[in-house]
């Protein structure tokens, strides 16, 4: 089985991030643009010259569908829609990340364990000392992620499913994804304080 390549991936991260964002409903080009953007606090731009072609792209796979409609600032636009196709590929992608981000969890808690039971007696040196280390600082920080992940998938699903209106469902999402940004933050100055 070939290894998908680097931009095979970068489309994949791409795609996965505009089905994310037309799951809340639909939306046009510069608007999914913009949510991206909004969404990650600046953190990702994605331009016009990866944007269209990836929507172009998702729509041929019948991921997603457009019409033309009117945008807020009463301009034509093409408005982009999750199909149900889409919704199940969403819904598969997002399932991979759990694997990944469970299978990352699994390693760091074996090498915490290995680190613990090391024989050594656990003080604040030997914990100090382990975390001066680098890679433990990123292996503790992939953790810290993938536990947010799943936190904020497990919190979604909820919301989901029973906060039925759609700005207090809306409004709960934005707090708790600002809520585990305030703990991975936190979780960053903490490691390399």
């Amino acid at each position: 089985m070939a290894r998908p390549s680097r931009t095979d991936l970068l489309q994949g991260t791409l795609d996965l991030l505009i089905l994310k964002t037309l799951a809340t409903g639909p939306e046009h080009g510069w608007g999914i643009s913009q949510r991206i953007q909004q969404t990650s606090e600046d953190a990702l731009r994605v331009n016009q010259g990866s944007l269209y072609p990836a929507l172009h792209r998702l729509e041929e796979k019948g991921w997603v569908a457009s019409e033309w409609g009117v945008s807020d600032t009463n301009r034509e636009a093409r408005f982009y829609r999750l199909t149900r196709s889409g919704q199940r590929q969403l819904q598969h992608e997002t399932e991979q990340w759990q694997r990944i981000t469970a299978a990352v969890m699994a390693v760091y808690s074996v090498i915490a364990l290995v680190v613990l039971l090391g024989g050594r007696p656990i003080s604040y040196a030997v914990w100090k000392d382990l975390f001066a280390q680098g890679w433990m600082r990123v292996a503790t920080l992939l953790f810290a992620a993938s536990l947010a992940w799943h936190a904020w998938v497990g919190v979604r699903d909820i919301l989901m499913d029973y906060a039925k209106p759609t700005g207090l469902r809306l409004s709960l999402q934005v707090l708790v994804l600002l809520v585990i940004a305030g703990y991975l933050g936190w979780t960053i100055q903490i490691l390399w304080r």
